[in-house]
């Protein structure tokens, strides 16, 4: 009778009674289920992973602040999910053994292993020379963005080929809202044609935003000026910054300061004065332009953070100006903040919580530099 009972038991535990449910019901109890689970299940069948599939679409996704793929001295790249909140990380690193004869592959340890991780990179420094991004990388990042929300790439210390263009136009095709970060990056060439192509290819990627910080190749005034007239056809990019160092190295090894770029041409205003950030250490912008930013900023109450070189220092003589607009005559309010040689302003829109803040210093190497910022309350208070 135990025997009989047992087999009984053995029997009706390994039915499949999950497979026998209504489609309906099955759709309801997989909705109900998070992003881990529904990979784990998915290997269960096939309708388990068609289900799996439908309801992975509906999944409102974990919001990150970024994804990172940085490579180190030792040939190693690792793809990185910065979550938000102390929440855990998760990291893949590919080694790359024997001259990228052959790769060892490390997939998404969790957050015990991942202070190791950053104790072992300070000991490494970034790659001489810089290598094409691996494919298991690619796919990595895929799958990231199939579960995470994010709001920057930040691609680091990397070569940017080809290849690394075609993949990420495939991976961003569905994708909205993210900004694109190019840390010390490296192109294949450093002609003229090299850099054009590169940034034509990346204000087509359908992106929010991009940053360009400490990049190899040098730029020229002419570079800056075609660069800027061709994603004014691009609003949907918001946010703008090329942070480029002022001291470079050339190809023998040696470093060489420069001075930022008077810019003059006529840019159109209607695009620069509704971008989000704007951040320019290369350029040097004329005082009316910046003034022109300002008001468009005042008569649209738009946040917005803008860092640049200008011609002149902003003082309450050029703010005045703004007062003889008839867009917002009667609606601003100019205070002035300023502390011995630090020029610092703030103007209020009327009937609203909007203020703009004004900061002005001279930098280090003697440059002018505007910061000008929104916020939601008087922080001078």
């Amino acid at each position: 009778l135990s025997h009989r009972s047992s087999a009984r038991q053995m029997s009706s535990s390994s039915l499949d009674l999950i497979s026998n449910l209504p489609d309906d019901v099955l759709h309801l109890i997989f909705n109900e289920l998070d992003y881990d689970d529904l990979e784990k299940i998915s290997s269960a069948s096939k309708k388990m992973q068609c289900c799996a599939s439908l309801a992975k679409q509906k999944i409102t996704k974990e919001p990150i602040s970024k994804l990172s793929i940085t490579q180190y001295s030792n040939g190693d790249f690792i793809l990185e999910a910065h979550s938000d909140g102390g929440r855990d990380n998760y990291f893949m690193i590919v080694k790359m053994v024997s001259l990228g004869a052959e790769r060892r592959i490390r997939k998404w340890r969790h957050p015990k292993h991942y202070q190791q991780c950053l104790i072992t990179r300070q000991h490494l420094g970034i790659p001489h020379e810089k290598s094409s991004i691996p494919s298991e990388i690619f796919e990595g990042l895929e799958y990231l963005l199939k579960r995470f929300s994010a709001e920057s790439i930040c691609m680091v210390s990397v070569l940017i080929d080809d290849a690394f263009e075609t993949r990420i136009h495939a991976l961003l095709a569905g994708v909205v809202n993210i900004r694109l970060n190019f840390d010390r990056i490296e192109l294949p060439g450093n002609e003229e044609a090299d850099k054009k192509n590169f940034l034509s290819r990346l204000i087509s990627m359908n992106v929010s935003g991009i940053v360009i910080a400490r990049v190899k190749f040098n730029w020229s005034i002419e570079t800056y000026t075609w660069f800027l007239y061709a994603i004014v056809n691009f609003p949907s990019i918001t946010q703008l910054e090329i942070d480029n160092d002022l001291y470079f190295e050339d190809d023998r090894g040696n470093w060489l300061e420069k001075d930022p770029f008077p810019f003059t041409s006529e840019m159109p205003i209607e695009y620069f004065g509704n971008l989000s950030v704007l951040k320019f250490n290369e350029l040097i912008l004329d005082i009316n332009f910046v003034l022109e930013i300002i008001k468009r900023c005042l008569i649209n109450k738009r946040e917005c953070q803008i860092h640049m070189h200008t011609t002149e220092r902003i003082g309450m003589q050029h703010l005045q100006k703004l007062g003889n607009n008839n867009d917002i005559r009667d609606n601003i309010e100019i205070i002035d903040h300023s502390l011995e040689n630090t020029p610092r302003y703030s103007i209020r829109v009327r009937g609203s919580d909007f203020w703009l803040i004004i900061r002005y210093a001279d930098s280090v190497d003697g440059h002018k530099i505007a910061q000008i910022e929104s916020c939601n309350c008087d922080i001078f208070e």
